[in-house]
């Protein structure tokens, strides 16, 4: 006679070990995970930001484009110098576009002067931008007052009606002629020293553009104040030459 079939048990947990995941194991899957998200999270942060910064330098090349095809309507003169004046003593233009209220019988910003040649003015804005770009991107720059995330500079770059720079776009064509925002008041959101942490798109007269770094006297740790603030305006004015 045949005997009976073994009966299978499955085997117990050791002494100890109770069925599933422990509270050591839990705790690392945890940890993995987060770990995980972080680092997507910040590759996609990373990968937004880079997105923004070439928006931008795609903005300003655009801009050039717009400023050469307004120099040839006015007798290769650029927007600047047309704007304030061959006295004006200013070293950096506002971003304001006062189209309403004429500066001297013109624009005050080359925002306002070549908007105009503009299809949409979502090129003045740059994708970093939700101060300005919130509260303006909609207005019309040619009837209405608004801002743009663009400077443009002045001619007296230095303060000296010696040092200003010519009237015509191929006189500036090694300058840096516009930049993205870096009119900083410190303390204030809404003027900040720069919307790409510590770099600046910033357009030449020859039309390119270059992503200028921090200069090595900038502390972003201690911001100074730039806007209605000459010698720090000079000071990157000239780093930005600089770096062509």
């Amino acid at each position: 006679m045949i005997g009976d079939p073994p009966i299978l048990r499955s085997a117990a947990p050791p002494p100890g070990k109770a069925g599933g995941f422990t509270l050591l194991e839990l705790m690392i899957v945890i940890l993995l995970v987060g770990l995980l998200f972080t680092l997507v999270f910040s590759g996609v942060q990373t990968a937004n930001a880079s997105a923004k910064r070439a928006g931008c330098v795609s903005n300003l090349s655009k801009i050039g484009t717009l400023m050469g095809v307004y120099a040839a309507d006015h007798n290769g003169q650029w927007p600047c110098y047309v704007q304030i004046g061959a006295n004006d003593s200013r070293i950096t233009l506002s971003t304001y576009s006062d189209s309403r209220n004429r500066y001297r019988g013109f624009v005050i910003s080359a925002v306002g002067a070549i908007a105009p040649y503009a299809k949409d003015n979502g090129v003045f804005f740059c994708p970093a931008d939700k101060v300005f770009t919130n509260a303006y991107k909609k207005r019309n720059f040619e009837t209405e007052d608004a801002y743009s995330s663009y400077v443009t500079r002045g001619r007296n770059t230095t303060g000296s009606s010696i040092n200003a720079l010519g009237p015509r776009l191929g006189d500036v064509a090694s300058s840096a002629i516009m930049s993205c925002y870096f009119l900083a008041v410190p303390g204030n959101a809404s003027y900040p020293v720069s919307h790409h942490k510590d770099q600046w798109p910033v357009l030449f007269g020859d039309g390119h553009v270059t992503i200028v770094g921090r200069p090595d006297w900038l502390d972003l740790g201690n911001i100074p104040k730039v806007n209605d603030n000459p010698p720090n305006q000079v000071k990157f004015w000239r780093h930005f030459d600089s770096r062509r």
